[in-house]
């Protein structure tokens, strides 16, 4: 698909001949954002690399999560629910702050792009004005989803609704995300954002929530809104590129297999976000929040 990048041969010890040619996403120069944690500092393109060797680690992983969620609801059916109120209210802050950071860490660099020459086409299509920040908490996103499979535990050992959405959301966006991160695809900062953003809500919620603080029913419907519109704009950006492709015939940094996989997967996020809040929030016969 349209590519807007060098193709440059990586020099790094072990790494895979089959996977030499490779799309390159240089730092900005002079860099417009720097580094201000320690791991901010970190190899993005020894990440991307990573990554890519270890493409079906997501899948072992996966194997595991469901074998053990499902055997350990099983576990808990002739037993009373674990309170673990501390342990929760310590996780959710944890994930609260962390998506806020990374939130407020990708935004400068977003609105920057988004306010240049190009605008939105260049933040989804151009691999230019790439910073530290921004790269290394595209790949905190990704490891963040091998950490948010314990919500799943949380949710089983207080005998809470595991729903269909909830394990195979947190199964899937796993799998997507390492497998489509390593592309080094503009459009990546999009996922990660919205991702961030939206955690930085929801996860306070859940805080707020576990400490048994009160709190509006309408909040708990505000976060589901935007998960289903953090999904919705999913599915159109990358309508988007495809379109900029294909009817305007301009360059686009896109690989074939991250837009088909985006496609199926955000697709199926949006309609079962959108079936979820319906029945949750309008249907006369509601389903248990999760």
């Amino acid at each position: 698909m349209g590519n807007s990048s060098e193709i440059h041969p990586f020099d790094i010890p072990n790494f895979p001949p089959e996977l030499n040619n490779v799309p390159i996403w240089e730092y900005e120069k002079p860099p417009s954002f720097l580094p201000y944690f320690w791991f901010e500092k970190w190899d993005f393109l020894q990440w991307r690399v990573w990554l890519m060797q270890n493409w079906q680690l997501p899948f072992y992983v996966c194997i595991i999560y469901l074998l053990v969620i499902f055997q350990l609801e099983n576990y808990m059916r002739t037993r009373k629910p674990l309170k673990l109120q501390k342990p929760l209210v310590l996780w959710n802050l944890v994930l609260a702050v962390f998506s806020l950071v990374g939130t407020f860490r990708i935004v400068p660099e977003m609105l920057k792009i988004v306010q240049s020459p190009g605008g939105f086409h260049v933040s989804v299509c151009n691999r230019e004005g790439l910073n530290a920040p921004t790269a290394i908490w595209g790949v905190l996103f990704v490891l963040s989803k091998l950490v948010e499979l314990g919500d799943s535990v949380f949710i089983v050992l207080r005998k809470q609704p595991l729903i269909f959405l909830h394990w195979y959301h947190h199964s899937v966006a796993l799998i997507l995300a390492f497998e489509v991160f390593p592309y080094g695809e503009p459009i990546g900062r999009y996922y990660a954002l919205m991702n961030y953003a939206v955690h930085s809500v929801m996860y306070s919620y859940y805080a707020l929530k576990a400490m048994k603080v009160q709190i509006s029913r309408k909040l708990s419907m505000v976060i589901t809104s935007l998960q289903l519109l953090q999904m919705m704009v999913g599915v159109w950006v990358n309508f988007y590129t495809l379109y900029a492709i294909h009817v305007l015939s301009v360059p686009c940094a896109r690989e074939r297999q991250s837009v088909q996989l985006i496609a199926v997967i955000y697709g199926s996020f949006t309609f079962l976000f959108a079936d979820f809040m319906y029945k949750a929030y309008f249907s006369s016969k509601k389903v248990k929040r999760s």
